[in-house]
């Protein structure tokens, strides 16, 4: 395994982060901390615990420390085990990639379950473009605790989110291609509410450039359930949807009405719907144009059990993905109502 940077915390004593020689790589940059701090807020590593963590706990801030040192490919991978989580709901944690400054990089992590001040939050993936935040794909359904494992990949192809082994998160962006440097984000990128805590503690941080490939998927066919004479209700199924595989597309040009249910096996299993938001076969088409899907209230489209949910947006093109559980075994229907 090519690592390029890895610190597992271990030290004689306690010391800043700063001041610690990782052990492989440069060394840490505490790059920023919230203006409104009088004192600014910085790692520490707690040496009886083999973790770093904030040195204090500030509300309505953040910070952000780094690696000192450029990677050395702009395709790697992040690593991180989380020691403690606070319980605090509003203090995120989120792995950073292609950093360069605060106004720019790949974010993704998140909350405990069911955190952050809206109560609806989970994990979230994103980018900050020019200091204006872009949401790249979002999980309110699954939360960050104690003993989890994180896994950020980064490469031109896709970003990905991994939890305890589990694909949770991911996206096509590839606006920031610079490698930039890789790091660990705390606080309020999100939301002016949310907290830097110093109960969140870091351990076994592993940046590497050996990157498994996204599994392959084949895919299971669309079949069209006969809906009697009203030719403007139609339901459509996907049978049989597991890790292994993925829905074939639905592709829907008319602006119609759309609901969905899943019902089977789920086997700790997360189904999601993914849509076209680009017509295919158009110019401007790509292989990976399928994103998350939204309902009608902005909330992503996921399923961690048997469910409904009515009215998720417009896309050009639809399919259902098993982005994680082994043992998933479902079926999605897929209602189009015409003027509904």
């Amino acid at each position: 395994m090519p690592v390029i940077f890895q610190d597992f915390f271990n030290d004689n004593g306690f010391t800043t982060l700063s001041a610690h020689t990782p052990d492989v790589g440069t060394g840490w940059t505490e790059d920023f901390t919230s203006p409104n701090q009088s004192t600014p807020n910085a790692m520490n590593i707690t040496f009886e615990e083999d973790a770093a963590t904030p040195s204090r706990e500030d509300d309505n801030s953040r910070m952000a420390t780094v690696t000192t040192e450029t990677m050395s490919s702009a395709n790697y991978q992040i690593t991180v085990n989380l020691k403690t989580t606070p319980s605090d709901p509003d203090a995120p944690f989120f792995l950073a990639g292609r950093y360069d400054d605060d106004f720019g990089f790949y974010g993704a992590g998140g909350y405990r379950p069911n955190g952050g001040s809206d109560q609806s939050r989970g994990l979230v993936m994103f980018s900050i473009r020019g200091g204006t935040v872009f949401y790249l794909d979002a999980n309110p359904n699954i939360g960050i605790t104690a003993g989890d494992e994180l896994r950020f990949i980064v490469t031109d192809e896709r970003k990905a989110l991994y939890l305890n082994g589990n694909l949770v998160l991911q996206s096509n962006d590839n606006a920031i291609t610079d490698a930039g440097r890789a790091g660990m984000v705390f606080g309020n990128w999100l939301s002016t509410l949310d907290d830097v805590d110093n109960d969140m503690e870091i351990s076994d941080f592993t940046v590497d450039t050996t990157i498994a490939p996204e599994p392959a998927k084949t895919e299971i066919p669309l079949i069209r359930v006969p809906s009697g004479p009203n030719s403007q209700v139609q339901l459509y199924k996907w049978e049989g949807l597991n890790e292994t595989n993925r829905g074939e597309p639905f592709v829907e040009p008319k602006l119609t009405r759309k609901s969905i249910q899943v019902v089977g096996t789920f086997a700790g299993g997360l189904v999601r719907m993914e849509g076209a938001l680009i017509p295919p076969g158009s110019p401007d088409a790509f292989p990976g144009m399928f994103v998350h899907m939204e309902d009608s209230l902005g909330i992503p489209v996921s399923f961690l059990a048997n469910g409904v949910i009515d009215r998720i947006n417009h896309a050009f093109a639809y399919r259902p993905v098993v982005v994680s559980g082994s043992g998933a075994d479902v079926t999605l229907f897929l209602l189009s109502v015409e003027g509904g």
